[in-house]
């Protein structure tokens, strides 16, 4: 046997045993965790009715301090399922880094953030070359009020935010959100670890679209490069393409008008529609609204497969 030859072996078993490692070692599930990752959402379901319990509602000054730490149980109809907007939370100081997120609008006037994240122990940051060498977090779905998310991400973290609407058809929009409840109920009870490159908060949301709408979402550079998501999907037809791209972002960016309408005590149903009135975004107010012409308003692309009725 040459001596190339052993180094080659050692150097195959090194690797075999570095990538097994990812999948013997069980990820955590015992505390303490951070305050806003403390508990794990739990779905139920029945008929068209999703019962989600521990949706995150925390509230925070705009100095990031939290005035409320709440956990809520919320029941959602598929049936009043109105629109998906997608969310890029850009961060880093890269422009190629972003967490990304959904929300559901329902025609209650109600709103849910489905977010994937690195589970983390109180005081520890999150290091992203770490996470890409080493199994350091488990990832965790985060279901959240809008108002929670939004003021989260703006004062807690200090990071900007972009709001899209999905121009998607109801019937990908129920398939999606059903895929995310299934994620959520298989997480809830086997863990896995997050990966930077490969198990992260927007590649495991286009997995989840494929396995709920198959082809829809194409492998792209995007997918572990989240900062330039948003660029992506308008490139589908997933985004309003009636104006330009950067016409597009300037209408979507959340921050300056979240510092305007943004207060803890405030419904978060009333958040919601008074931060899109501010961004002349359309929201559902009432059934009427969100079955109307606002529907109409939308620019798909011919041949997407999100679109197909």
């Amino acid at each position: 046997m040459t001596f190339r030859l052993v180094i080659n072996m050692t150097l195959i078993a090194l690797l075999l045993g570095y990538l097994l490692w990812w999948w013997v070692v069980p990820p955590p599930s015992a505390g303490p965790w951070q305050d806003t990752h403390e508990r794990v959402a739990q779905v139920t379901r029945a008929g068209s009715e999703v019962t989600v319990a521990n949706v995150r509602d925390f509230g925070y000054d705009r100095e990031g301090v939290p005035v409320r730490e709440s956990w809520i149980d919320r029941t959602y109809d598929l049936d009043e399922l109105a629109r998906t907007w997608f969310i890029v939370e850009p961060f880093g100081g890269g422009e190629a880094i972003a967490h990304t997120m959904f929300s559901f609008e329902f025609t209650t006037g109600e709103t849910v953030v489905v977010s994937l994240e690195a589970r983390r122990r109180p005081g520890q940051g999150f290091q992203p070359v770490r996470a890409a060498l080493l199994p350091t977090y488990p990832y965790l779905w985060v279901w959240a009020t809008e108002r929670d998310m939004f003021a989260n991400s703006t004062f807690v973290s200090e990071d900007d935010l972009l709001l899209y609407e999905l121009t998607i058809s109801e019937r990908a929009q129920r398939a999606i959100f059903t895929e995310l409840v299934s994620q959520t109920d298989d997480r809830a009870e086997r863990a896995r670890w997050y990966h930077t490159l490969f198990s992260n908060c927007t590649n495991v949301l286009a997995r989840a679209v494929n396995r709920a709408v198959p082809g829809a979402v194409p492998l792209d550079a995007a997918w572990y490069l989240p900062g330039y998501s948003d660029e992506f999907l308008y490139g589908e037809g997933y985004l309003d393409t009636s104006v330009p791209l950067a016409q597009a972002k300037l209408r979507a960016f959340v921050s300056p008008h979240l510092s305007r309408t943004y207060d803890p005590n405030t419904p978060a149903r009333t958040f919601s529609a008074e931060l899109r009135e501010a961004m002349g975004l359309p929201f559902s107010t009432t059934p009427e609204e969100a079955h109307g012409d606002t529907h109409g308003d939308r620019n798909p692309q011919a041949g997407s497969a999100l679109l197909l009725d």
